[in-house]
Parts: structure tokens; C-alpha cells; sequence
């Protein structure tokens, strides 16, 4: 065999061999790239589902922080509506057509003969000239002591005192009641 011969068989094997091994890493780096590219995929898969999750959690918490805050005006507004029935009722309870014979019934209840009533500071003139009869028909009279509270009066007896102001019947009146104040309110 000459050696041209033999040269251009170890070129041939050579040869070969190197397209034998380009075709194996060819087709390594082909698995590579295939495997780098699922990997990114399934990375940038995941960080679309964290952050479509992340933007979904901030946006349900924008709802329920607007839901909250919409809710508390609701509340403020029903609060605002009670209060005004109860400051019109109030009006009504100490205008001139019910206080008298608030008054009368609780005197006529609870007073006896030569007690003393405490009166709030700002009625004392009330009491003493639009009053004076019907103190004089139960026979009671105005304590100096002066009450912290709005109508009514209460009588002092040893250690018991007797609570017959307006501000205490109201206030019993509105937590007995106050619920369906509020139900019938905002059926309304």
C-alpha cells in the first residue's frame, strides 16, 4: 500500500470520525439548547404565574381596602341617620307637649312629701317659674346640688338616689331598642 494510500485512509477514517463526533456533539448541544429552553420556559412560566398572583393579591386588596373604606362610610352614614332621630327625638321628648307630663308621672311615681329633687344647672329656671305647680301638687322642692345631666331630676334618698332623668329613661330606651331603630331606619 503506498502511502498516499495509507494517508488518505487515516483522512478517510479521520474524517469519519469527525463527522461522527461533530453529528454526537451536534446533538448534545441540540439536548442542551432544548433543556436550556424548557428551563427558561418553565422559569418565565413561573414568574408569569408569580407575578400574575402577586398583581392578582394587590388587586383583591385595593377591593377590600375600597370595600372597608365603603363600608365604614356606610357605617358613619347610618351612625350620622340614628343620630339625628335620636337628636329630633330628644327635641320632641323635652318640648312642652311630653316634658310636662314626663314629669308629672315621674314625680307622681317616685317623689314623697318633702323630698328634695336635683335638677341640671341650665333647668333651674325652667323648673322654677314653668314648674313651680306641679312642685307645689307633689310637694317637693330643688336641691341646691346640681345634676350632670341634660332633663329630669333625680331624688336623693340616704345612700339611694333615684334616677328620674329623661337622659337615663332615653339612653334605656335606645339600647333596648337601637337594633331595630336601625333595622327599621334602613329598611326605610
Amino acid at each position: 500500500m503506498a502511502t498516499n494510500e495509507i494517508i488518505e485512509k487515516i483522512l478517510s477514517k479521520a474524517r469519519e470520525k469527525g463527522e461522527e463526533d461533530f453529528k454526537i456533539a451536534q446533538q448534545k448541544y441540540k439536548e442542551l439548547l432544548k433543556q436550556k429552553e424548557s428551563k427558561l420556559k418553565a422559569e418565565y412560566t413561573e414568574k408569569l404565574k408569580s407575578e400574575k398572583k402577586r398583581i392578582a393579591e394587590k388587586h383583591q386588596q385595593k377591593i377590600s381596602a375600597l370595600r372597608l373604606k365603603e363600608k365604614n362610610k356606610l357605617q358613619a352614614l347610618k351612625r350620622s341617620l340614628l343620630n339625628k332621630v335620636y337628636d329630633e327625638a330628644w327635641a320632641l321628648a323635652v318640648s312642652d307637649k311630653y316634658y310636662s307630663n314626663y314629669l308629672e308621672k315621674e314625680l307622681k311615681n317616685n317623689a314623697e312629701k318633702e323630698d328634695f329633687i336635683i335638677i341640671s344647672a341650665r333647668e333651674q329656671t325652667f323648673f322654677e317659674k314653668k314648674y313651680k305647680d306641679l312642685l307645689t301638687k307633689y310637694n317637693v322642692k330643688i336641691a341646691k346640688e346640681k345634676g350632670k345631666f341634660r332633663a329630669g331630676f333625680i331624688i336623693p334618698r340616704g345612700s339611694v338616689r333615684l334616677n328620674c332623668t329623661l337622659d337615663e329613661a332615653f339612653k334605656a330606651i335606645i339600647e333596648k331598642n337601637e337594633i331595630d331603630f336601625a333595622k327599621t331606619l334602613l329598611e326605610a
